[in-house]
């Protein structure tokens, strides 16, 4: 079993908190030979406009059928044991998430307010396709329930996620 917890914080005000981060998994294959542990440290990446939405950075895409996707499983994208990282699919299942929602609620104007996603099997082939529906409350907020398919390997579910977003003025 793996837990992991994390804070980001805004790097010019520490203070300013921007997300939190809590998860668990359970290691379902081994680590190739020669693969350790990466130094949290090494991690500095300077935030930037010039940067691009991560989304983009993972080779996603909108397909004209609406769904978004993440195409064929490349090895920057997979794990050490051969399946589509969690990253690319967190990425991958917020992305659906928002666009989801704005376009039930109208508006692009929303915040996060919880999300929850569980890993139901590995991403094997690809591509990775997202199915999602929204519903809309009377309060502004918005539900959004998505699950990720794995289209290459007989369209199995791999993933699954809720959202609430608020509309924010």
């Amino acid at each position: 079993m793996g837990y992991s917890r994390s804070k980001i914080v805004d790097a010019d005000d520490p203070e300013r908190v921007i997300a939190f981060i809590e998860g668990q998994g359970v290691r379902i294959g081994t680590t190739p030979d020669g693969l350790g542990k990466i130094d949290g440290n090494m991690l500095d990446i300077e935030d930037s406009p010039d940067l691009p939405p991560l989304w983009q950075v993972f080779g996603a895409s909108r397909r004209p059928d609406g769904h978004w996707i993440i195409p064929e499983l490349r090895t920057d994208l997979a794990s050490p044991d051969a399946a589509l990282h969690v990253g690319p699919q967190f990425v991958l299942l917020e992305t659906a998430a928002n666009d989801i929602a704005r376009a039930a609620a109208g508006t692009d104007r929303l915040q996060m307010r919880s999300w929850h996603v569980m890993f139901l099997a590995r991403g094997k082939v690809g591509p990775f396709r997202v199915d999602g529906e929204a519903s809309v409350g009377s309060d502004g907020r918005v539900g959004v329930r998505l699950v990720t398919h794995d289209e290459g390997d007989g369209d199995r579910a791999i993933t699954s996620a809720t959202a609430l977003l608020e509309a924010v003025a």
